[in-house]
């Protein structure tokens, strides 16, 4: 099931929350100012992460899937909770936002941008925050800023 894209329903449980994820600023600062779309990808723990990729990246497999740009980190657990009729859709980042989190990025000077689930109208989208601290504490999500930036279906 490693690297397996999940359906709603799979491989999660209703009740089961849903964790935050993060990725260091360098690893958004190393990509194209281009649109980033995510798709939901489970992992050898059976929860659900989320791949990025730029806009227009060619296949470099078989499988004429390009490897993922970026792969958030499992952080924190966050209050969403999962329910039987929530939906897991693909996620995007526009090109506007990619260059406005970078912006903000820049000029708060912090190490983390935090992927914070929401769950709203059934769909599970994340509010972007940024963080000096790490999210890995699983009791509490860090100190935080938001950007008011989500990335949406």
């Amino acid at each position: 099931m490693a690297g397996s894209h999940p359906k709603s329903g799979d491989y999660i449980n209703p009740g089961d929350t849903l964790d935050v994820l993060y990725l260091t600023r360098g690893e958004l600062l190393n990509l194209p100012k281009k649109e980033i779309r995510f798709s939901f990808v489970v992992e050898k723990n059976n929860k659900p992460t989320l791949h990025g990729w730029s806009k227009g990246k060619k296949a470099s497999g078989s499988n004429d899937k390009p490897d993922a740009d970026i792969k958030l980190v499992y952080g924190c657990v966050s209050d969403a909770v999962y329910q039987a009729d929530t939906k897991m859709e693909n996620l995007v980042l526009t090109k506007k936002q990619v260059k406005n989190l970078r912006k903000q990025l820049e000029k708060a000077g912090t190490e983390y941008l935090v992927f914070k689930p929401v769950i709203e109208n059934k769909l599970v989208r994340y509010e972007i925050l940024l963080s000096s601290e790490m999210p890995v504490d699983r009791s509490r999500l860090p100190r935080a800023t938001t950007t008011a930036i989500f990335a949406s279906p």
